[in-house]
């Protein structure tokens, strides 16, 4: 699940000098709340706070409800991160999608980034990255 969802919404923070582990980010639309709560049921004890927030989008004037928060600090997502972060950056590797070895993870990557008609948003990859994720 935390392989394919990287792939998607979530992300991990980057260690830091008085932080040096890292914790995974989960930001959902309040529409997609059962979701976010089927991840923190699977994160269990690694799962931080969540809560609801809603806000106003400048841009569009509309107001969006979302449902957030993070999974507790631990070492285990530092190697997850040196993995899919190259220069700070979220970076499809070889050396990633070689640690990813169930299907499971395609259906949380889908059902964060999936469209109705069957694909996969990958507008945040490069064309080499969506090469990769294409053989």
């Amino acid at each position: 699940m935390i392989l394919g969802s990287l792939l998607g919404d979530m992300n991990i923070g980057k260690p830091r000098k008085y932080h040096p582990t890292c914790r995974l980010a989960l930001v959902h639309s309040i529409k997609q709340k059962e979701l976010f709560m089927k991840k923190a049921e699977i994160l269990g004890k690694f799962m931080g706070n969540y809560k609801e927030y809603s806000y106003l989008d400048n841009r569009t004037n509309n107001i969006y409800s979302t449902i957030r928060g993070n999974s507790k600090s631990h070492k285990v997502f530092n190697d997850i991160y040196s993995k899919l972060y190259i220069n700070n950056t979220k970076t499809i590797t070889q050396e990633y999608l070689d640690m990813i070895n169930h299907p499971i993870a395609l259906a949380y990557w889908f059902m964060d980034d999936g469209t109705y008609s069957g694909q996969i948003a990958t507008n945040c990859f490069s064309l080499s990255e969506v090469e990769l994720l294409s053989t």
